[in-house]
């Protein structure tokens, strides 16, 4: 296993010279509005742009990549304890995504539970969205610069921490949804705040690697709109690679349609 301990990814060229990933067609519903997909595949500086987002990975030091990932794929990032993955700042900040439209999703599992982070995110206007596993379960503290945190369970996590497990987040229309294995467990009403935009988001630990998990993550996606409630479905049970497909030719399905091709791959 290659050894890394953190992921930066950034507005311009990587310091490592690593080649920034393709940008593809959109072409399927799901494709509609995704900015980044993170496989894990080979390295942990695996990427797809969606948007034309050119930017490099930075690559350095403790966390790094395992073979047999979810839904078989080949390789997952591991989190062992170490600083996260974290886009920088001004590369985030370039896609332009309102944090009152967007949505995350992610597979993972042997996530720690000692108060520790799984995703932190930052907006421009001062809001935290940050996930911490309290007790048995993983809860979402949602922040303003003048405090004022809101507490949300994503769901208990005992006796499933050893499975690939699906999170996703949705954010439109004034709430805030959150998603385990396709399944909503929580919603927040955040009315018609202005939430700001995304300038951050840090995988597996907290600002400048604070409480840092151990957890295992796959098929990290981004989206600048809010997913479905059937799409959040399917990419529970499908990797969100199987609605990425590099030319157009499908793009006039319908979204169940399209579902019906797809690779039946269900998680290990």
């Amino acid at each position: 296993m290659r050894i890394l301990s953190m992921i930066l990814l950034t507005s311009g060229m990587s310091s490592m010279g690593i080649s920034h990933g393709a940008s593809l067609a959109v072409s399927s519903p799901l494709q509609e509005g995704l900015v980044i997909h993170m496989g894990f595949d080979a390295t942990a500086t695996e990427y797809d742009s969606y948007t034309g987002y050119t930017g490099g990975i930075n690559a350095w030091g403790g966390t790094g990549i395992a073979s047999g990932g979810a839904f078989g794929s080949t390789g997952y990032l591991n989190l062992a304890g170490a600083s996260g993955a974290h886009p920088g700042t001004s590369a985030v900040s370039a896609t332009n995504i309102s944090a009152n439209h967007f949505s995350v999703n992610f597979q993972f599992k042997d996530v720690s539970l000692n108060s520790n982070y799984v995703l932190r995110m930052t907006t421009d206007t001062g809001r935290t969205f940050q996930f911490e596993t309290i007790g048995n379960s993983i809860q979402l503290f949602v922040s303003s610069s003048q405090g004022n945190f809101y507490a949300g369970n994503v769901g208990t996590l005992t006796g499933n921490t050893s499975n690939w497990q699906n999170f996703t987040m949705t954010a439109g229309d004034g709430t805030i949804s959150l998603y385990l294995d396709g399944t909503r467990t929580a919603t927040y009403n955040f009315g018609d705040a202005d939430l700001g935009k995304l300038n951050f988001f840090q995988l597996g630990c907290g600002n400048n690697g604070v409480n840092a998990g151990t957890l295992k993550m796959d098929d990290f996606s981004l989206w600048n709109r809010d997913l479905s409630a059937e799409e959040v479905q399917f990419l529970a049970e499908h990797p969100a690679s199987d609605v990425m497909v590099p030319e157009a030719s499908t793009a006039s399905l319908g979204l169940f349609g399209l579902f019906g091709l797809l690779s039946r791959r269900r998680r290990r």
